[in-house]
């Protein structure tokens, strides 16, 4: 996956770590779970609320990815192989290469916790507001 992404220059001087074999299933996973939910967004509208569990497990599923991808320490390791070009210093390249994955995924899992709460003040808003309105009518027939 790394090297389709990357060019042949790249995959030269840094190689997958075992770690994106932890990954790997739990985003065809995620990216499943979202196609499908698409999907039935896309032929039967009318389904998205009883799916809401699905969009929950999602957001949930892709919080632990991100956690997960933030919390380790290797996803990419230096090749020290004959096709890395002189003067390059493969382990620097593949500890930079580390932190920017580890920085972005912790940004990622900022905005995701940031999102999801959002989404959790509007539902409770929409929850008190309709039982607020419910108990104001009661009270006004007794």
């Amino acid at each position: 996956m790394l090297f389709i992404s990357l060019s042949p220059g790249t995959a030269a001087v840094i190689q997958p770590a075992a770690g994106w074999q932890t990954f790997r299933l739990l985003l065809v996973a995620l990216v499943f779970l979202g196609s499908v939910n698409a999907g039935v967004g896309l032929i039967r509208p009318q389904w998205r609320r009883t799916l809401l569990p699905l969009v929950h497990a999602i957001r949930v599923l892709g919080l632990v990815w991100l956690l997960v991808i933030a919390r380790s320490s290797t996803l990419v390791a230096a090749a020290n192989n004959a096709a890395t070009p002189p003067g390059v210093d493969a382990n620097f390249v593949a500890h930079v290469v580390n932190a920017s994955i580890a920085y972005g995924a912790l940004l990622g899992l900022c905005f995701t916790v940031l999102n999801y709460g959002v989404a959790i003040a509007r539902y409770l808003s929409r929850y008190i507001r309709q039982h607020s309105v419910a108990a104001a009518i009661h009270l006004a027939n007794f």
